[in-house]
């Protein structure tokens, strides 16, 4: 995606997605039948970032991937080396 970005200097559009954990546990759409609720998956698509062509593709990677992960909660934050 940077690099088709670059090459066309054409805008980034991040996206996050929250989907939380117990909508792995949950029998959806089995769960549905005994009054269960639907876990509730969160989509954002976040500001475009700008592209000219001659940004660091690493510092493109970097503002893209802030963004992302900042409306995304703990669990879901890239852990540290």
């Amino acid at each position: 995606a940077f690099i088709v970005a670059q090459t066309n200097a054409s805008a980034l559009v991040p996206v996050s997605i929250e989907i939380p954990l117990t909508a792995w546990n949950s029998l959806y759409p089995l769960n549905l039948l005994w009054g269960g609720k639907m876990p509730m998956v969160t989509l954002t698509v976040h500001k475009n970032i700008k592209v000219t062509g001659k940004e660091d593709r690493e510092k493109l990677k970097t503002e893209a991937m802030d963004q992302i992960y900042s409306v995304l909660p703990d669990y879901m934050q890239p852990k540290a080396d």
